[in-house]
């Protein structure tokens, strides 16, 4: 079982929702394709939906001139990691690739070099 993570007030209240979005050339597995971008140290989404099992695609754009990476963990506590991206400095655009979770639940992502940029990576 995951416990379910505190998500600060402050941060934006966008979520994007994202479900079998096609499938895979490579072998046919769900794909979910997400945008999130990190401007004003803060990303612009505070919640992230997937399907369990799914591959999962973050185009991560850094609009700061200062580093940034999305980094999905178990819980708060990020010690055990679900995946980490490489740290870019922006602005770029990069492309992050992994498997969701197999098992659904609430896991949390963060920004490596911030960790005060969070939110909550929701798998279903």
């Amino acid at each position: 079982t995951v416990a379910p993570t505190q998500v600060p007030t402050q941060m934006p209240t966008q979520v994007a929702t994202v479900g079998a979005a096609g499938t895979s050339a490579r072998g046919g597995g769900e794909e979910s394709t997400i945008q999130l971008s990190a401007k004003n140290v803060q990303f612009d989404k505070n919640s992230i939906a997937v399907q369990k099992g799914s591959r999962v695609v973050i185009e991560f754009t850094n609009n700061d001139s200062m580093p940034h990476n999305f980094a999905a963990y178990i819980s708060e506590a990020a010690t055990e990691k679900i995946f980490v991206g490489e740290i870019i400095t922006g602005p770029k655009t990069v492309r992050y690739e992994f498997k969701a979770p197999s098992e659904s639940g609430t896991y949390f992502f963060q920004c490596d070099v911030h960790p005060n940029m969070t939110g909550q990576l929701v798998v279903k």
